[in-house]
């Protein structure tokens, strides 16, 4: 079965209110967009989510491929006026089988990736916001996962952003293949990549403001819509002063777009900024 559906979605938690909490304008904009996306993949009867976020478990050169059957998060919402908290569970199915065909492709196409178990595959692995806030989204008795994270660090240390970018496109275009493999023929797939836009909106955050973020988050929205390979490159040359966590994960994304012999249309493409980071609801449907 073909690969279905690919996404770019936000993980701020910002856009996950909880109980006790209301979401601004913006906030509500991109809350909205996620629980459209969430019924897409429901409609389409997606069997299987490839997820990768940054924000997860990290080594300094290898991809990671989670080897667990149960992956859990746990998140602890305050009532701001009683102090109260309530904690929520999220409980997602994953399957060590498929992560041992994704761990062992990688490694044929010369990308140096490890298994991640802790303790036991069958053990829930607890899995940070950068998985977290996409899937719970999500109904999650009805998809398994199957999760994966890039290296630390993609770039030369002469600064040449051109290894980075094959790799990862070398990455895209394994899955593209994989995933449209007899392996799979009986699995409805959606990749999701989990990735927020420029962290430098903001002069009086940690992070500060630089004048390149607004131009970061333009050019990614014209990238969404015309997956163009010059833009991503416009983006790797502005990333070192604009900060994006997203940048590995839509280079991924191009790979597929680009082995693809599909063409891959642009549907949702929402944006706004209502914190210091900028966020983004996109999604691609082939035809």
């Amino acid at each position: 079965m073909p690969l279905k559906s690919l996404y770019l979605l936000p993980h701020g938690g910002i856009i996950t209110p909880g109980p006790y909490g209301t979401l601004d304008e913006k906030s509500a904009k991109l809350n909205e967009a996620m629980k459209r996306v969430a019924q897409e993949i429901e409609d389409d009867g997606i069997q299987l989510i490839i997820i990768t976020s940054p924000h997860g478990y990290n080594h300094p050169s290898d991809y990671l491929v989670y080897f667990h059957n149960v992956f859990e998060s746990w998140e602890i919402y305050t009532n701001q006026e009683t102090k109260e908290n309530s904690v929520e569970r999220f409980l997602w199915q994953g399957n060590t089988d498929l992560a041992q065909v994704l761990f062992q492709s990688l490694n044929i196409n010369g990308i140096r990736a490890a298994p991640l178990i802790l303790g036991d595959p069958n053990f829930p692995m607890k899995i940070a916001w950068g998985e977290t806030i996409p899937l719970s989204f999500l109904k999650g008795d009805k998809h398994q996962v199957l999760i994966f994270s890039t290296p630390m660090s993609l770039i030369a240390d002469d600064g040449d952003s051109e290894k980075g970018i094959t790799e990862l496109k070398k990455v895209g275009a394994t899955i593209e293949k994989l995933v449209n493999s007899t392996i799979f023929a009986d699995i409805a797939v959606s990749v999701i990549i989990s990735g927020d836009l420029s962290h430098k909106h903001d002069k009086d955050h940690q992070y500060g403001y630089h004048e390149s973020s607004a131009d970061f988050d333009k050019i990614t929205m014209e990238w969404v819509k015309t997956q163009s390979e010059d833009k991503l490159k416009e983006l790797y040359r502005l990333e070192p002063t604009a900060s994006s966590c997203g940048l590995k994960g839509m280079t991924i994304l191009q790979g597929i777009f680009d082995d693809s012999e599909k063409k891959w249309i642009n549907k949702e493409h929402v944006y706004e900024c209502p914190t210091y980071f900028g966020m983004t609801v996109s999604s691609w449907r082939a035809e």
